[in-house]
């Protein structure tokens, strides 16, 4: 009986040892691809899970099937003939339903083999099309047609889907970019007269007005004058008394207006007490 245990023991470890040999273990975010001694690649992708193969026979080629960054520099002219280098980040993976063919066609290394030379081809391409200037003013335009060219022709003609991209980076060279300098101060220059003529042309405006104000007023003073006669002095007398009754009264130890200025001395009605215990605009100042 002990004979028998042992045996059927080694017999279970044994086949325990070759179930496990013959099978293997995809984690999740990876896609395998067996490759035969004898038949060579199956056409078959594995996916996360449990999967049998023979031991000895099939070899295990991993791939990394989760999203991946990756980034590609390039330098191309743009259509006004400016040197522009361009950084261009992508997000990609490739297609887990046509690993074999990927494999096959360019190996576990697919992505240094496909994506820099795809990039630049329509990195180029895309950016002859584009000024200098227009590359940043219409950066969304520019990262728009570079992905949806990018994303057609990776996924028809190797097998790899292309999830985003973004334009890192985009620096010109030392020439364009001192012309730009020069180019904004014009610019500004340029605004700063707009503004200057524009005042200038405010105050000849406010000149005329000013001119065409005082032209009436005297016009309507000499109406006044003709047709009420002195009606107008006597009022401009009169204003001119109570300013100055206002700022001889706020002078200390002056008590009333005193009659003997010019301008008091004017023909016409006298006016009454201003403040303090002035008795009539012809006293005299009692300090």
């Amino acid at each position: 009986m002990l004979r028998l245990a042992s045996g059927l023991g080694a017999l279970i470890a044994v086949g325990g040892f070759t179930a496990y040999g013959c099978g293997f273990v995809v984690r999740p975010g990876e896609g395998v691809v067996l490759y035969n001694r004898f038949f060579g690649v199956r056409d078959a992708s594995y996916t996360e899970g449990f999967h049998i193969r023979i031991p000895g026979v099939d070899e295990l080629k991993y791939f990394n099937v989760r999203l991946q960054p990756r980034v590609i520099t390039t330098t191309t002219g743009t259509k006004d003939l400016q040197m522009v280098n361009i950084r261009l980040r992508v997000l990609f993976r490739p297609d887990a339903a046509h690993l074999p063919e990927l494999y096959r066609t360019y190996g576990l290394d697919y992505d240094e083999r496909v994506l820099p030379s795809v990039s630049n081809e329509i990195l180029k391409a895309v950016v002859a099309e584009y000024q200098a200037e227009e590359l940043i003013v219409k950066r969304d335009l520019v990262s728009e047609r570079i992905l949806s060219l990018m994303k057609t022709k990776l996924r028809t003609d190797f097998r790899i889907e292309l999830m985003d991209i973004s334009l890192v980076d985009i620096q010109f060279g030392k020439d364009f970019m001192a012309a730009v300098e020069q180019k904004q101060v014009a610019q500004q220059e340029a605004e700063r007269f707009k503004f200057v003529v524009m005042e200038s042309e405010q105050r000849k405006k406010a000149v005329v007005i000013r001119a065409e104000g005082e032209a009436a007023s005297a016009k309507m003073i000499s109406d006044a004058l003709r047709e009420k006669g002195d009606g107008l002095l006597q009022l401009r007398a009169i204003e001119t008394m109570k300013d100055i009754a206002t700022e001889l009264a706020a002078a200390p130890h002056v008590n009333f207006v005193p009659g003997s200025g010019v301008l008091l001395n004017m023909p016409g009605p006298r006016p009454a007490v201003f403040g303090g215990d002035m008795s009539g605009i012809g006293g005299r100042a009692q300090k």
